[in-house]
């Protein structure tokens, strides 16, 4: 006998008549899922909150208030801002500023708005308007693009200042009888 078999060697039998036939199972394929054209709103993710701790500091300024205001590294406020006690920036703020004492804003720190303050010492990122009513201290990483109106100006050697620098604690400058102009207290500085 050899591998291959004809359909002669094959003998089928027939069913009998009382028997059912076999019944042939087809496999079953499920109804096509209806998919929506409407796409789900996205979600808007949840605001960042915004640290704002106290903490005992010993202030150099004349306020009797010993607490200050502290905006932390990884924060960032965005509206106006204003504190009564001093405060430190270290996060970003994009809006004005208003204190009644000290501004500090580190190194990493970042302010886009207007500071208005009693003094302040600057040694990150300022893109606004300057206004100081006793001493600015601008420490050598500072980078200031914005005009500063101060009664005092201290400067360290590296600060990038682009602006207009206006010193109020002298007088302003009076034009003498040929109309030129006897003392200057408004500097231009671009460094």
């Amino acid at each position: 006998m050899g591998f291959f078999s004809s359909n002669k060697d094959k003998q089928e039998t027939p069913i009998p008549n009382n028997q059912p036939e076999p019944v042939i199972v087809k496999p079953t394929i499920p109804e096509p899922v209806a998919v929506s054209n409407t796409i789900p709103a996205p979600v808007a993710p949840a605001p960042k909150p915004v640290i704002e701790t106290q903490s005992t500091y010993t202030s150099n300024s004349n306020s009797t208030n010993s607490k200050m205001t502290i905006i932390t590294a990884g924060t960032i406020l965005e509206g106006q801002l204003k504190v009564d006690t001093d405060i430190q920036i270290d996060g970003v703020v994009k809006g004005t500023i208003t204190c009644k004492n000290k501004v500090i804003l580190g190194v990493n720190g970042k302010i886009e708005g207007d500071i208005n303050c009693q003094e302040a010492e600057i040694s990150g990122k300022v893109i606004g308007k300057i206004n100081v009513k006793d001493i600015l201290f601008l420490k050598g990483a500072a980078n200031i693009d914005g005009d500063i109106v101060t009664g005092k100006l201290v400067m360290e050697s590296g600060v990038k200042f682009n602006g207009k620098c206006n010193m109020t604690g002298m007088p302003t400058p009076a034009a003498s009888s040929n109309g030129t102009v006897t003392s200057a207290t408004t500097a231009k500085v671009n460094a």
